[in-house]
């Protein structure tokens, strides 16, 4: 064959990069669809910053009170523009 359509083998850990690439996509987004209480695709910033601040508290050090201002909480979130950003997908 000749062209594009020749080379599409991948190798065993290229694909292995992308099955862990989709399991976390559907786990963050299995998450957030739980804090989507109005399933409207978006979650409040207040309700992702208490996640993710437990996440951040398990594995870090030091504690941080909040990583999203005060005045952004109500803030709502396209979790899945959100969850393709974290895996750094091109939006």
């Amino acid at each position: 064959r000749e062209g594009k359509e020749a080379n599409t083998a991948i190798t065993r850990e290229e694909f292995m990069g992308l099955m862990a690439e989709a399991e976390f996509y559907n786990l963050f987004k299995e998450t957030f669809q739980e804090l989507d209480f109005e399933n409207s695709g978006y979650v409040r910033a207040g309700d992702l910053d208490e996640v993710l601040g437990g996440v951040r508290d398990l594995i870090a050090e030091k504690k941080h009170s909040s990583i999203i201002d005060d005045g952004d909480m109500d803030m709502l979130v396209d979790y899945d523009q959100y969850t393709k950003m974290l895996l750094g997908a091109a939006l």
